[in-house]
């Protein structure tokens, strides 16, 4: 027996219409997984990248101990040019609590209750020593 196979051109319409349909199947079924897929992640994965918080590299931390007290600080610290200006109006205190932080310097102040200017000028060059910008 053979078969004969419709030709006409609703024939023709009603099978590339079901060929379509077929399509749009598969189209949803994928939009699906990937919803689902996007759902399992969560919001920071699905969130833009953000660059990176500016906390120094542990490459570029610095352990000074002096006087009794451990300081950790980052090289560069000393030539920034906020530490600069401080040192250049003699606000040797606020150069010192910039570049240690408040913290150290209070435990420093602890340590050495009767400290004055010439502690701190050999606390300065300690620093600029192990940080590299002491001047030659």
């Amino acid at each position: 027996m053979t078969e004969t196979t419709d030709h006409s051109p609703a024939a023709i319409e009603a099978d590339e219409l079901d060929e379509l349909r077929a399509k749009v199947r598969e189209l949803e079924a994928r939009d699906a997984q990937i919803e689902h897929a996007e759902a399992a992640l969560s919001t920071r994965d699905r969130s833009p990248a953000k660059p990176q918080d500016h906390k120094p590299a542990d490459a570029d931390l610095v352990t000074i101990e002096h006087a009794g007290v451990t300081f950790t600080t980052t090289r560069g610290s000393l030539g920034s040019l906020r530490t600069l200006d401080m040192l250049e109006r003699n606000q040797i205190t606020s150069a010192l609590r910039r570049v240690i932080g408040d913290k150290s310097f209070e435990e420093f102040l602890d340590k050495n209750p009767d400290a004055g200017a010439e502690q701190a000028g050999e606390l300065l060059n300690a620093i600029a020593e192990k940080v590299g910008e002491k001047n030659s």
